[in-house]
């Protein structure tokens, strides 16, 4: 098997020296094309990101991610480029892919790249900005999928070894304890609370809110009351 990175830059007009090179390099792999004992896939890559990619080398969202963090100055001199973003494990699945599953490979030698996200040079910092200034908080944006997700996840790759734990706010009355460990506007707040012996929490309701409550440690005993009826119930 032969896989070559080349680079999406082929395409452009304009061909520089570092293009001419990949094109010369794409045109002697394909030479192998007739030659049943060699495999070749070729991949003209776009912005390739994710974690523990060297930073102000060839990665704007490395880049970005490792001088926030360090308060270095960032600038970007195209805010308006859109840059074609594959994060590097989408890559390596689809490597893996093309050679385990595909037949007759060297029919069709060059990889039509999936999951590609397509964002501004002005909006990739900012997003990155906003992780780098919110991630000790607890409040964040949705991020389980798509680009926002892999970008986070990107992000804290680079955090130093002493900004990876922080404290939650504690709060703490005659009841006992609460300190929110997560909230998010999708899906509400998580949080841990204490109660003493003999103390009481709650005493109020919410219009929207649904709560759910897991014991960790000792005895407890949930009372509900009924807002059309008064009655309680346990």
């Amino acid at each position: 098997n032969f896989f070559f990175a080349s680079t999406e830059q082929c395409k452009q007009k304009k061909k520089t020296s570092y293009i001419r090179s990949k094109l010369k390099a794409e045109k002697e792999i394909l030479k192998l094309k007739n030659n049943k004992n060699v495999q070749i896939c070729i991949a003209r890559l776009p912005n390739i990101f994710g974690k523990f990619c060297k930073p102000n080398y060839n990665s704007f969202v490395a880049t970005c991610c490792n001088n926030l963090i360090k308060n270095k100055q960032i600038k970007i001199y195209n805010p308006n480029r859109i840059y074609n973003l594959m994060h590097i494990d989408d890559l390596n699945d689809q490597i893996m892919n093309t050679f385990i599953k595909r037949r007759n490979i060297n029919k069709r030698p060059f990889m039509n790249l999936k999951k590609i996200y397509k964002c501004k040079a002005e909006n990739l910092y900012k997003k990155i900005n906003f992780f780098n200034k919110n991630y000790k908080d607890i409040i964040l944006e949705n991020l389980t999928a798509g680009l926002d997700y892999k970008l986070f996840s990107t992000f804290v790759s680079y955090l130093d070894k002493k900004k990876v734990s922080y404290k939650t706010k504690l709060i703490e009355d005659q009841n006992g304890s609460f300190s929110e460990f997560s909230r998010n506007k999708n899906f509400g707040q998580i949080s841990i609370l204490s109660i003493k012996p003999n103390q009481t929490r709650g005493n109020h309701f919410h219009n929207l809110k649904v709560e759910k409550f897991q014991l960790i440690n000792g005895k407890a005993t949930f009372f509900f009351k009924s807002m059309m009826t008064k009655k309680n119930f346990r």
